[in-house]
Formats: C-alpha cells, sequence, structure tokens
C-alpha cells in the first residue's frame, strides 16, 4: 500500500507539472528562433537507411538523467556501410555559462566533437542544443553489434527545481543514422537527410523537403527524430504527409505521433524520444520533387531534429572538372574537360551542353558526345580563345555543364547544385617565361676564377610552365653555341650568356653576365739556403721575411708576386694546405731541408696560384782532434816557439 501511495504521489506532482506548463504556454507568448529543417546531405545508387538510438531519461521527464545508454545495430551480409552520422540532443544552450550544452561525447570509446551544431529558443527564456558529427570511420571500424554513446553529461542542467525539471522538459539522448548499400536488392534509391531543430507547440508546423526525385512510391519511406515528445497529454498531436494523416497504432496513433516511440524496434519506452519510421506507399507519386510534412500539437512540446527519405529515383546527375590550364600561347589554349554522371541513379542522356566563361562571359561552347552511364564519365577538348593582353590579372576560368544559357537546365538531376568547376589563374602561371640565375659579376663578389667550370641555367621555378615539354638554345654574345640546347650550361670564360626557350610556338629569353677573375701567377723562389749551427742537428731557422736589398719588401715574396699587384703570399707547410689557404706557417720558421708551398692569392675573390719552395740546411764542416801532440823545442829557454 506504502508504494502504491508513493506511485500515485509521484503521478499527481508530475501531472501538475505539465499542467503549470500548459497554463504557461497559454499565458505568455510562444517566442522561439530554431534553425530550419533543410537539405543536408543526398545519397544515390542502391542504398536504404536505419537508425538506432536511445534515450538518457529513465522515464518520462522524471528529472533524472544518465550519462551512457546503448543500442544495437544490424547489418545484413549483402548491406555495405556508405554513411554514418550520429546525433545527439538534450536539454540545454548552446552560449549558455549556467546550462550548457554538450559537444563531445564517446562513441564506444572512441572521441567524437560536433561537426555541426543546432540550438532552438523557445517558450519563457527555455533553449535546447543539438549536435552531430561524422562517425562513418568508427562504425565502419565496429561493425554490428552494441554502441554505447558515454559522456553526454547533461547532469548539470536536469536535476530538482532546474529550469528545464520546473517545467518538464528535461531529456537527452541519441540516434545513429546508417546509409547502407545492397546490389542484389535494392532498387536504384536517392536517401536525404534533412536536419536542423524546429521547435513544435501550439501550432501547424510545416516542412517541405526537397528537391527529391520520386520515380514510384514503391518502397520508399520517410524517418523523424524528434525530442521530448511523451505519451500523456495527447491533443491534436498529428503528423500529415502530403496532407494525409498518419494513423499507425499501436506505436504512432493519429492524436499522439510523438510518444517515446521507436518504431525500428517496436519499443514503447523511448522516454522523450522518438524514432519512427513510415512508409511512404501512396503518400508519394511518379514525378513529386516535394514532400509536404505538417504537424500539430496542443499540449506537448516537440522538437524536430532530423527527417531522412528514401524515395525511388531515375535522375542523372552531371558535374564537370578540367584539367588544369597550364600555358596560353597565341591567346589560344586547348582544355581537356570531363563530366561525370556520379552519385546517380539514371543515365545522362547524349548531347549535354557546356559553357566556357571568362569573368562571367561566355567565350566557348561543347557539348557531350555519348550516354554516360551510372557512374560513368566522358572526356572531350575544347579551344578557349583567351587574350592575354586585355584579360584582368588574376582572371577565372568557369565550365558549367548542362547549361543552356542563362543558367537554365536542360535535364533534371539528383544535384542541381554540382554543375559548375572553376580554376582563378594569374598570368604569371601560364604565360612561357623564363628567369635566369644572377650575374656573376666581379663587383658583385660571385664572380668566378679563371679555369674553373660554372654551372648556368634556370632557378628553381624560373620556368613557366613549370615540366613543359619546351626546346632551349644558348648563345655567347650573341652568337649561337652549337650543341648547347640543354636548360643549363656549363661556362669557363666571361660574356653574356642569353637562353631562348621556345613551346607551343612562343618563345621566352633571358640572359645572365658571366665575369672571370684571372689567376695570378707565381714566380719561381730560389731556394733557401741555411747553415746547420750546433748542434748540427739537421734543422736551421728560415726567415721568410728577409730583406736583403733593403727595398722595404721580402725577398722572398717579390720573387713569387713577380710585378703582380693586389696579391699577397703566404707559406704552407703541404700542398693540400696550400690550396685550401690554411694553416699559414710565421717566421722564422724552423724547418730541416724539405719542400713547402707558397700561395699566391689576389684580393678580389681570392683566386690563386701554389708554387714550391725548397728549404735547404746546409751541414757544418766537422773538426777532427789531433791523432797526438805536436811537439817543438824551445831552444832559447823563453817559453814560446812558432807553430
Amino acid at each position: 500500500m506504502k508504494f502504491i501511495l508513493i506511485d500515485q504521489l509521484k503521478s499527481l506532482v508530475f501531472n501538475f507539472r505539465k499542467f503549470l506548463v500548459k497554463l504557461l504556454f497559454l499565458i505568455l507568448p510562444l517566442l522561439v528562433s530554431a534553425q530550419d529543417i533543410d537539405l543536408f546531405e543526398q545519397f544515390n545508387g542502391r542504398y536504404d537507411f536505419t537508425a538506432i538510438g536511445n534515450t538518457l531519461n529513465t522515464g518520462p521527464n522524471d528529472c533524472n538523467i544518465l550519462t551512457q545508454s546503448s543500442a544495437d545495430l544490424t547489418l545484413t551480409g549483402n548491406q555495405d556501410l556508405i554513411a554514418a552520422r550520429l546525433y545527439w540532443s538534450g536539454s540545454g544552450a548552446e552560449f549558455s555559462t549556467e546550462y550548457p550544452g554538450d559537444y563531445q561525447v564517446n562513441l564506444n570509446g572512441t572521441a567524437v566533437v560536433a561537426d555541426r551544431t543546432y540550438s532552438v529558443s523557445s517558450f519563457i527564456g527555455i533553449d535546447f542544443y543539438g549536435a552531430s558529427a561524422d562517425v562513418t570511420d568508427i562504425v565502419s571500424a565496429n561493425g554490428n553489434g552494441t554502441y554505447t554513446l558515454s559522456d553526454l553529461d547533461l547532469t548539470g542542467n536536469i536535476f530538482p527545481f532546474s529550469d528545464y525539471c520546473n517545467s518538464t522538459v528535461d531529456y537527452g539522448g541519441w540516434s545513429l543514422i546508417v546509409i547502407y548499400e545492397d546490389e542484389d536488392n535494392l532498387a536504384l534509391n536517392q536517401i536525404s537527410l534533412f536536419d536542423g531543430l524546429e521547435v513544435l507547440y501550439q501550432n501547424e508546423l510545416i516542412i517541405t523537403l526537397g528537391p527529391l526525385d520520386v520515380a514510384t512510391d514503391e518502397f520508399a519511406k520517410i524517418g523523424f527524430l524528434a525530442w521530448e515528445g511523451d505519451l500523456p497529454n495527447p491533443n491534436n498531436e498529428s503528423l500529415r504527409i502530403n496532407n494525409v494523416l498518419i494513423n499507425d497504432p499501436p506505436l504512432n496513433p493519429g492524436n499522439n505521433q510523438f510518444n517515446g516511440t521507436n518504431t525500428y524496434t517496436n519499443s514503447t519506452n523511448l522516454y522523450n524520444m522518438d524514432l519512427d519510421v513510415y512508409d511512404l506507399d501512396g503518400l508519394v507519386n511518379p514525378g513529386d520533387t516535394e514532400i509536404e510534412i505538417k504537424m500539430t500539437s496542443d499540449s506537448d512540446l516537440v522538437l524536430i531534429n532530423n527527417i531522412i527519405t528514401s524515395v525511388n529515383s531515375e535522375l542523372p546527375d552531371a558535374s564537370i572538372i578540367f584539367e588544369p590550364i597550364e600555358f596560353i600561347c597565341n591567346n589560344t589554349v586547348d582544355v581537356n574537360w570531363t563530366v561525370f554522371n556520379i552519385n546517380s541513379t539514371g543515365e545522362l542522356q547524349a548531347g549535354i551542353p557546356i559553357k566556357f566563361y571568362l569573368e562571367g562571359n561566355e567565350i566557348a561552347q561543347d557539348n557531350t558526345i555519348t550516354t554516360i552511364p551510372i557512374d560513368g564519365a566522358e572526356t572531350g577538348t575544347v579551344t578557349l580563345p583567351i587574350s592575354t593582353s586585355t584579360v584582368p590579372d588574376p582572371f577565372t576560368i568557369l565550365a558549367v555543364v548542362d547549361d543552356a544559357g542563362g543558367g537554365v537546365s536542360t535535364v533534371t538531376e539528383t544535384n542541381e547544385n554540382n554543375n559548375e568547376y572553376q580554376q582563378v589563374i594569374n598570368l604569371a602561371d601560364v604565360t612561357l617565361s623564363v628567369v635566369l640565375d644572377s650575374d656573376i659579376l666581379i663587383a658583385d663578389g660571385n664572380a668566378i676564377c679563371d679555369g674553373e667550370d660554372q654551372v648556368i641555367g634556370i632557378i628553381p621555378g624560373g620556368l613557366t610552365p613549370d615540366g613543359a615539354a619546351a626546346t632551349y638554345q644558348w648563345f655567347l654574345n650573341g652568337v649561337i653555341i652549337p650543341g648547347a640546347n640543354n636548360n643549363e650550361l656549363t661556362v669557363t670564360q666571361a660574356g653574356t650568356y642569353e637562353l631562348e626557350v621556345a613551346y607551343q610556338g612562343c618563345d621566352a629569353t633571358d640572359d645572365i653576365i658571366v665575369e672571370f677573375v684571372a689567376n695570378p701567377v707565381a714566380g719561381t723562389p730560389n731556394p733557401l739556403v741555411e747553415c746547420d749551427e750546433v748542434p748540427n742537428d739537421g734543422f736551421a731557422d728560415f726567415d721568410l721575411l728577409e730583406d736583403i736589398d733593403g727595398d722595404g719588401f721580402p725577398d722572398l715574396e717579390t720573387e713569387i708576386i713577380n710585378g703582380q699587384t693586389d696579391v699577397f703570399v703566404t707559406y704552407h707547410e703541404t700542398e693540400p694546405q696550400a690550396e685550401a689557404g690554411t694553416n699559414a706557417l710565421t717566421s722564422p720558421y724552423n724547418s730541416s731541408t724539405q719542400t713547402i708551398y707558397a700561395r699566391l692569392e689576389e684580393n678580389t675573390i681570392g683566386c690563386y696560384d701554389v708554387i714550391e719552395l725548397d728549404l735547404i740546411v746546409n751541414a757544418a764542416p766537422a773538426i777532427t782532434d789531433p791523432i797526438a801532440p805536436y811537439p817543438l823545442c824551445d831552444n832559447d829557454q823563453n817559453g814560446t816557439e812558432i807553430f
């Protein structure tokens, strides 16, 4: 008995809250801003759709919200995943700090961040939010099985006496829309996914779905994802499709369409959430391009988040691209175009017109020749007249397929908004030009020494069009260089070099001045000779800077310079050191007899010559001690004699 009283009390409180909300709706004006349900994506092929999802509510508006829930996905062996999109929504506001929405969730443990968001402001300042994201990769990796949405945390918004609980509009949930292909069992269908976030309450909400192409009503169907609907208060809660009342009891009776049900699974406990699907047999007709959805609700607040349709369709879809324009010569260019019939459900007939525009002005036209099958393509070539002297820079070339002029189509397509392709062009990128290396000048310090090989040529990116099958010819001082037909040239003498580039009847030239610096020529120095002083060890000090003649210049340096100017001399133990100009010797230099190397270098850019210099150490004569004493007689007894 105690439990019965508690349940009755809960029911009374719930109904009283509903009564208060209804009373507020009647007293206050309905202020609503929303995002209209509109076409988001369209898929054309042997496709169909299904949906799974679950609520986070533990009961209808019971002010108790979970942070995760699960649902099962099952595709048959013939059904191949094409796309999957996750939707989630709840009691929250897009930019609110008090009741924020949650835009990052987890699906089977993988983080998902919203790439589309939705928001709606309704009665007395109550806001709701929605989000969606492409999760095709996650579903592809997980396949069939249980899908758990977690970390959708709205507990900070939904608690006793919060705005949402007080108004009995507390909810949260998610849905997964799955598009799949079945080549063996499905007709050519057009799947159209429409989304947004619109409010239905005490009004008639009309949503027009299109553009569509209906070939037949056979196997056509429509699905809805709606929030906040619940079972009580079935007051004029209707759904009409093309003005036909949908009455599908027991789950979706004509006066209580949005009542917390899932018609994919026949569930009746999808609290404050509806995941419904209906057949369109007899509701659409061949040739229809739109479906009108008309909904009413006098008591229950309902939020429409997405609508998805599947109709049999037999339409082509013309799209076009052309190869990038890389070069314009003689004010014309041949453009290779390709027309596709992809994402279609019917053949694209022959003779579809193609027009080309330059800055909005038609400059050429062409047309397809063959019938293009589904997923097929046709290529062709058209010559475009482009006057490089008068076009703006940059300019745009636009190709439009299925253009009879003035944007008028010749055939109905699954998508009328993908018939154009364009390229923005800078003149410098498409007219023949060539740029060589910078001049090699003595004044700039980048000249080279006589006898060295210098490679000159086109700088990186200096040829337009890049990679073109051009021909080359080099000239020296205006005279052709026989056999010089590459984009680079090795030069060994000074002069003005010119490269002429020819391509498709056009030519361009550039030149480069090359200067060389004469190498100094070292004079042959006389050997330096020094005596080996005591202790006669084979070494002597050589004064490399000795000035015997007193003219103020070292004699050795004078011999090597040999009258040349603006040069200097250094000395090195080895020839590699002299060639590199490293480890210069200092004077005096203590050495045994050996050959060292003198480097004569000019001061402009460091051209040099190396010559040998012999250092000779002459040994001192040796004195031999006498074998015996040399005696003399002192005949006069004076103590001295002459030796």
